[in-house]
């Protein structure tokens, strides 16, 4: 996608391309957001073009990306996001027992992650903080897919 394409992309767009991307149904993001699906709907229909911040919290958090992102379409870089969330996908089936449904939810905490840590690098916090927290993060995630997968 260019950047003046980017640059005419509405809510609408932004959010079905992101659902899209994570391989996620209307109803998977109205339960990962905590909104009905008509929610959904009539955001990616043009229908409400606007979100109240908490809610706009909620997709973002359920999408991975910051709020700045969904609202305005700036605030991460996409160089080869589908590309790179192919090959994780791949990753998991060969190295776990996962089912797809926790394969997304996988990927969705490593988006939220990686987010988590984009924030912090542009609001300009020590580098430190982030790395611990993304320890943690990690172990939490390799935790989910031990207990998934069926191995403790």
């Amino acid at each position: 996608m260019t950047h003046d394409s980017m640059a005419s992309e509405t809510l609408a767009d932004r959010v079905r391309r992101l659902r899209l991307s994570r391989h996620m149904s209307m109803i998977d993001l109205a339960y990962a957001a905590g909104v009905s699906k008509s929610h959904v709907h009539q955001i990616e229909n043009g229908d409400r073009t606007r979100m109240r911040l908490t809610t706009l919290s909620k997709y973002a958090r359920a999408l991975g990306v910051p709020e700045s992102y969904i609202d305005y379409g700036f605030g991460i870089a996409r160089a080869d996001s589908q590309e790179r969330q192919v090959d994780l996908t791949a990753t998991l089936r060969r190295a776990t027992q996962l089912e797809d449904h926790h394969i997304q939810q996988v990927l969705g905490l490593i988006h939220v992650l990686e987010a988590e840590t984009s924030l912090c690098d542009e609001s300009g916090k020590d580098r430190s903080q982030p790395k611990s927290t993304r320890r943690g993060a990690t172990s939490t995630v390799a935790r989910f897919v031990s207990t998934c997968s069926g191995r403790q």
